[in-house]
């Protein structure tokens, strides 16, 4: 592995992460390494525009070329470009946030999402992950994983809300999801925000994506939800069609 490679993403994902610009200090402290070190990288990712440096308080924060190379990656991904249009039509039908999530290992990735009219301030917004136990996007993908029960053990072993999630309940309900095609949450991963979703899957059967709409409560009710469940396996069944024939 190439060490200074390997430093410059790490201080990349630091300051992307991070709400404000971050300091040399701060970043050598939390790193292990040595501020001249930390300094150094960050020269070279100054000159080639990644970052840059506040003047009056010499942090750093990424550019917006980070931005523009993500959203080229976004755009150009096959899944992406499958589910868009069904995505538009659930969102025509139901006048609710529709996002599109993968899964990365135990977090759910919001790739794309098309807002509802009167959109809600506290739902993930693409580009951020959340545990994928929570959200109904990411127990729809989990439940067609055939490695789920690893994945419980690793969320339940690493995450500090890992004990919430009881093995033996966990899996009875993927079984159940993977019997009638999608699940919904009520308050899963934010509180007051309810979802639905079902998977796109791939050729092997394996969830690729899923869909999703969500919404506050007391509009996303439960009977709402379950009236709309087909509306949504419809649009995950026909991006899978477009997706496996890509």
């Amino acid at each position: 592995m190439d060490t200074t490679i390997a430093k410059g993403l790490k201080l990349l994902n630091r300051m992307a992460q991070a709400d404000a610009p971050v300091g040399v200090t701060a970043m050598a402290k939390e790193m292990g390494l040595e501020k001249s070190n930390v300094h150094r990288t960050l020269t070279t990712l100054l000159a080639l525009g990644y970052v840059q440096k506040d003047t009056a308080t010499s942090r750093y924060e990424p550019t917006l070329k980070l931005w523009e190379l993500g959203m080229k990656v976004v755009t150009r991904h096959p899944v992406v470009r499958a589910a868009r249009p069904f995505m538009q039509m659930l969102h025509q039908q139901t006048q609710e946030t529709v996002h599109l999530t993968i899964l990365d290992g135990i977090d759910n990735i919001y790739l794309d999402q098309i807002k509802a009219p009167v959109p809600v301030r506290i739902m993930p917004t693409p580009g951020h992950r959340v545990p994928a136990f929570f959200p109904a996007s990411g127990r729809v993908q989990l439940a067609h994983r055939p490695d789920v029960e690893e994945l419980l053990g690793e969320f339940r072993a690493s995450h500090p809300r890992g004990k919430e999630i009881k093995p033996a309940a966990a899996l009875k309900e993927f079984a159940q999801i993977r019997q009638q095609g999608f699940t919904y949450t009520e308050s899963g991963w934010s509180n007051g925000i309810n979802s639905l979703a079902a998977a796109i899957l791939g050729r092997d059967g394996i969830a690729v994506a899923a869909i999703a709409i969500a919404g506050p409560a007391e509009r996303l009710t439960r009977q709402r939800m379950e009236s709309l469940a087909d509306q949504v396996l419809n649009a995950c069944t026909q991006a899978g069609d477009s997706f496996r024939g890509s």
